[in-house]
Order: C-alpha cells, then sequence, then structure tokens
C-alpha cells in the first residue's frame, strides 16, 4: 500500500488511517542529521505532506560566500600569486591589483587599464598595507 493511497485516496479503512498516523510518527521522531539540526522539530499535527516534502536546491546544506579583501602581510602573499590584491602605498594611495610574482624584497602586480595591461614592482618598504581578495562564508 503506498503512501500517497494513504495520503489522499477516499477509500481509507480505520486499519489505513492508524498506518499513516504510525508512518507520520516514525518520520517525526526519526532523528535528524547534524547538519539540519537548524530545522524545527516537527510537530504531530503536521499534515503528512509537508512531512515527506523534499527539501528544494535552495534550502541545500550548501554554505553561502561573499568576497571580501583580508590584511595579509607581504611575506605571506608569495603564496597567493594571480590573485587580487588591494595595495595601500605609503603615500596613501590605495588601487586594486593582481600579485603575478614575488621577489625576495618585492611584490610584482600587474594592472589593465583601457589600453592593455602594465606590470611594475613595489618593494616590501614601500607597502603601507596589502589585502587579499578571498571568499568568506556567511
Amino acid at each position: 500500500m503506498t503512501i500517497s493511497r494513504l495520503m489522499y485516496g477516499t477509500a481509507v479503512t480505520e486499519a489505513q488511517k492508524q498506518q499513516l498516523i504510525e508512518l507520520q510518527r516514525r518520520v517525526a521522531n526519526k532523528q535528524m542529521p547534524a547538519k539540519q539540526t537548524e530545522r524545527p522539530a516537527v510537530a504531530e499535527n503536521t499534515p503528512a505532506r509537508d512531512i515527506l516534502k523534499k527539501p528544494s536546491r535552495r534550502e541545500s546544506t550548501r554554505q553561502n560566500y561573499r568576497l571580501e579583501f583580508l590584511p595579509i602581510t607581504a611575506s605571506e602573499a608569495r603564496n597567493y600569486v594571480g590573485k587580487m590584491f588591494k595595495v595601500t602605498r605609503r603615500d596613501g594611495i590605495e588601487k586594486q591589483y593582481r600579485l603575478i610574482g614575488t621577489s625576495p624584497g618585492a611584490l610584482r602586480f600587474e594592472r589593465r587599464i583601457p589600453g592593455g595591461k602594465y606590470s611594475f614592482e613595489y618593494k616590501h618598504q614601500d607597502i603601507e598595507q596589502l589585502r587579499i581578495l578571498a571568499q568568506v562564508a556567511y
């Protein structure tokens, strides 16, 4: 006997109604996985179609991310070649560049402009603050 027949059938016997109620109780009392502990507990009087409903794709356990600039030291930056950085120079100018290489005393950046790209190097002592563009879960 299928659940749909129990839920939507017109000719349901008293024994079948009891089976449906027992099934609803078993589903309501089932232990939830650790990921889904944020959901409220299912009440006893919840209709069967709500208990058996699958979560939509949007309600999946996938985390949401946002892009954010996080502070980093010049020595750590050598591990992030190819990433976007916001560089604040000692003279106070802040611009966004892509790191394309490192050397012991300097960082090599690239910037796109309407006419193409240009690359240049900043010495570590010329950099006031260095921040990397990273995905942060929220």
